[in-house]
């Protein structure tokens, strides 16, 4: 296969990933989404309104002071915010790519070089939605870079590539960064260390910082995620295969041969035909076990899950479980944590006790791979 040919096979493999997030991300966002039901308006039916009588005009009533005394002063956040972005906007002229920003939070009450935790969001951004869990992070010294546009793994990648570019700038510790994501920004939190270096160069082309090496991140935490598996998620979103360029048959049939043969035999099996390898490279369970063979087992991950199957009946579990095994047959440390009476939604509501609980997790894990 020709150095063309490899490129354009990338190139589609991006397009699947951005069309099969996507389809995540419009599902997960209305079931996340904080706003309150609409309430039905009843139909008025407008009445002439009757002629008035003339009255006499009112007698004039003295004016009271109304001055209100002046309000308190809002006490500064413990934190300051920066938003920059992490493409050039004078060149990155493709429309998906107009979101492209960081809003990095730094905590104002510890020193610098701050450890750093890069949050990507599941679903399409939404402002302040993971404030609940970036004020449990700041509160325990951690700086927090929240990629606003996060739907594909190359944005996440993009934004990782300008964070270690200038962590010295802005007082954060490059020794100590990790990443977390929720739902499908979980995907791509995985897929950060494990796709290979030819494919991320084909998929970043308009990043403007050179790309870290997957040492440049110590390790990985995941809540509630979307991984690909073949008996969940990735047959669930398989209409959005469609991009690959194969017929819903061979889809079909790709499938049936992903669930019958382990992913640890994926790069190599001769039961997986053109088809059934296109759709397996567009997932992370395909490259863990390439990353594996060639050596690169770092960073460390920590999956975590709940039990609730409230997301169209998805079971966060059994994908979690796949993910984890996968990781760890490949060579790589990976822990696996079930957190009780939480949901995927919970993390974004802040009148749960779920993002201090995560915020605590995050934290502990952290600790345990710098001390």
């Amino acid at each position: 296969m020709d150095t063309e040919t490899r490129i354009l096979d990338r190139s589609k493999q991006g397009v699947v990933r951005i069309v099969l997030l996507l389809a995540i991300a419009a599902l997960v966002l209305p079931a996340c989404s904080s706003a309150e039901a609409a309430v039905p308006v009843p139909t008025v039916t407008e009445v002439p309104a009757p002629t008035a009588t003339p009255q006499p005009a009112p007698t004039p009533i003295p004016l009271k002071d109304t001055t209100e005394p002046s309000p308190t002063p809002t006490e500064e956040p413990p934190y300051h915010v920066v938003e920059v972005p992490y493409a050039d906007p004078d060149t990155d002229k493709d429309l998906i790519y107009l979101s492209r920003w960081l809003k990095l939070y730094l905590p104002t009450e510890t020193a610098a070089p701050y450890p750093t935790v890069v949050l990507l969001p599941g679903g399409l951004y939404q402002p302040d939605r993971y404030q609940s869990l970036t004020d449990g992070l700041l509160d325990r010294g951690y700086a927090v870079a929240e990629v606003k546009m996060s739907i594909c793994p190359e944005d996440s990648k993009c934004a990782l590539a300008w964070l270690v570019s200038n962590a010295d700038a802005h007082g954060l510790d490059s020794e100590a960064i990790f990443v977390f994501g929720h739902l499908s920004g979980a995907f791509n939190a995985v897929s950060l260390p494990l796709n290979d270096v030819a494919m991320w160069e084909s998929l970043t082309t308009e990043c403007h910082h050179p790309l870290p090496d997957v040492a440049a991140v110590r390790g990985i935490i995941t809540y509630d995620a979307i991984f690909g598996v073949p008996q969940g998620s990735l047959r669930q979103f398989s209409a959005q295969m469609g991009a690959l360029g194969v017929s819903g048959g061979q889809i079909r049939q790709a499938l049936e041969v992903l669930e019958s043969v382990p992913p640890r035999e994926w790069p190599t099996s001769v039961e997986l035909d053109d088809s059934a390898r296109e759709v397996a490279k567009t997932v992370p369970l395909y490259w863990a076990h390439i990353a594996g063979h060639n050596g690169a087992v770092s960073p460390d991950f920590l999956i975590i899950y709940d039990a609730d199957l409230s997301f169209r009946g998805f079971d966060f579990g059994a994908e979690s479980e796949v993910m984890a095994s996968t990781l760890q047959e490949a060579g790589f440390n990976a822990e696996i944590l079930l957190m009780e009476e939480s949901t995927y939604s919970s993390l974004v509501d802040p009148n749960t006790d779920t993002p201090a609980r995560i915020a605590e997790v995050i934290d502990t894990f952290i600790k345990e791979k710098t001390k």
